[in-house]
């Protein structure tokens, strides 16, 4: 392991990730001239000077030869240490900016404490898109039982944070950081393949810096054009459009009210959101191919094919459900089971219904969907599409086997053999998260003495998908505020696990990782 290798590049990533911070407190002193001079200080100033001087310790190390050095190692040690880096600090603003109790108020070490674990847990939601929160009148000092909104009570500058955390995380911090300095450290495509979700890396320019700044370019596009459209086709906001369309992109589902999208009540917003998280849910690579290089033949891949036959048949079924059992009205069926199945399938979390005290049908849906995810090289969070398709494709291939066990069958996608590595990538990937799974659920039901069965196994799938809103007691008419400390600190570990493909964090806990001689 090269050290000074990771060192450099998660002091870069906290350099980088300063210069937000910065903008932020500047704009709440210029904004918000009326606010006490200590906010802008303690919120965002304070964040971005500890952020910027551990990044410029960090990187003190010998810059010759990083280039040739950094390998698969050091790229995963950097992308694990440095998401869990940049959410620490992101922890700050709350946490010194009052959201939560901090340091200097007028409580307890342990409700002090308390309030870190809350805005940890806040951070930690925000930078890995799952949306989960902990923001309610029973955690927050800002805001009482008599608030009506306690969201939207809080300062906009705050607010405007929280959606710029799940912005950044959506295509990662470490791609925003290839485009700056992967002309001074090399192994691009070491830490764009430790970083990027999903089995694959598909580079569409020469470099993979032309790459990073090609799937920036799409993403930031799409920020745009969905801003545009619900600024002037909705009765939203200039500020809530903002929001909404930097967490609809990065298919994170955080929002500036308590009730969320439900709470607008609007058929043109849902609308807009369905069509942005769908194709949120798509590989950019393939987005950038198809609308600016006009490959129309990306539409025929194979994982993108299956997602929109899974996203089809779901809401056929849960729609059908609603209509015979329920006597659901079909309208009203169908918009509540596009929207919800949308957000749940791209991991976004939103929600417009209360699909929490849905039957158990429709709930069975929803939580394949919270594994399942959406595509490869997408935002959005699961297993992905292209590694359950290979699953079935190995099955199948071990059925063929036993019958005709001479025969030789390849997985193929898309026609071409896939590489043996990857099969085998693919099941570690799969049998890790089952493992996980089974061990996290016996965890919360022993920290969570009362928690009941769906809403133990429907959180785990959750944070591990990065989806946000569980069942049960944490549906999403609730937040995770009533969850005891240790089950949000075990919930965050999950959300980094998942953000980052759960191996890439996995690899940090071997020894032979962080070993000298190799």
């Amino acid at each position: 392991m090269h050290y000074d290798v990771v060192r450099y590049v998660v002091g870069q990533t906290l350099r980088i990730i300063s210069v937000p911070f910065i903008i932020a407190a500047l704009a709440l002193a210029f904004m918000s001239p009326e606010s006490p001079w200590h906010v802008p200080i303690y919120s965002f100033a304070a964040p971005a000077l500890i952020a910027l001087v551990l990044g410029t310790l960090l990187c003190r190390v010998d810059q010759e030869e990083i280039e040739e050095r950094i390998r698969d190692r050091e790229a995963f040690a950097s992308v694990g240490l440095g998401w869990l880096a940049i959410v620490l600090i992101g922890t700050l603003p709350y946490w010194l900016g009052g959201i939560f109790a901090g340091p200097g108020s007028d409580t307890s070490f342990s409700e002090v404490l308390q309030g870190f674990i809350y805005s940890f847990f806040e951070s930690m939601a925000g930078f890995t898109t799952t949306g989960a929160t902990v923001i309610e009148s029973s955690s927050s000092p800002l805001c009482d039982e008599s608030t009506p909104d306690c969201l939207a009570s809080l300062p906009k500058m705050i607010l405007l944070y929280r959606s710029t955390t799940q912005w950044l995380g959506g295509m990662g911090v470490i791609m925003l950081g290839l485009l700056i300095f992967s002309r001074t450290v090399g192994g691009g495509k070491s830490l764009a393949r430790a970083e990027l979700t999903g089995p694959t890396v598909s580079p569409t320019g020469i470099t993979f810096q032309s790459t990073a700044r090609i799937l920036w370019a799409v993403f930031v596009a799409m920020t745009l054009i969905e801003l545009v459209l619900l600024n002037y086709l909705t009765d939203l906001s200039f500020f809530d459009s903002v929001n909404i369309s930097m967490t609809t992109i990065a298919t994170g589902g955080m929002t500036p009210t308590d009730g969320g999208i439900g709470g607008y009540d609007s058929l043109a917003l849902e609308s807009i959101l369905v069509f942005f998280m769908l194709v949120s849910g798509l590989n950019f690579a393939a987005i950038y191919l198809v609308a600016v290089k006009a490959q129309f033949s990306e539409l025929k891949d194979e994982e993108m094919v299956y997602y929109a036959i899974i996203w089809v048949l779901s809401v056929l079924l849960a729609s059908s459900f609603m209509v015979l059992w329920e006597k659901t009205p079909l309208s009203e069926s169908l918009r509540d089971t596009i929207f919800t199945l949308t957000s749940i399938i791209t991991s976004t979390g939103y929600s417009t219904a209360d699909w929490g005290s849905w039957q158990l049908f429709p709930k069975l849906i929803l939580l394949i969907l919270m594994i399942v995810g959406a595509t490869a090289g997408s935002t959005s969070g699961g297993l992905k599409v292209m590694r359950v398709t290979m699953l079935l494709k190995i099955a199948r291939r071990e059925i063929m086997t036993i019958v005709q066990p001479k025969r030789v069958v390849p997985i193929r996608v898309n026609g071409e053999v896939v590489d043996e590595r990857r099969v085998s990538l693919a099941l570690g990937m799969i049998c890790a998260w089952i493992l996980l799974c089974v061990v996290s659920i016996l965890a919360i039901s022993f920290a969570e003495p009362s928690i009941d069965l769906e809403s133990a196994v429907s959180v785990i799938f959750s944070m591990l998908g990065n989806t946000g809103p569980a069942m049960g007691a944490y549906g999403p008419t609730y937040t995770y505020a009533s969850m005891s400390e240790f089950g949000l600190i075990g919930s965050s570990i999950l959300m980094w696990l998942g953000r980052l493909e759960i191996l890439t964090v996995l690899i940090l806990f071997n020894p032979r990782l962080w070993s000298k001689s190799n």
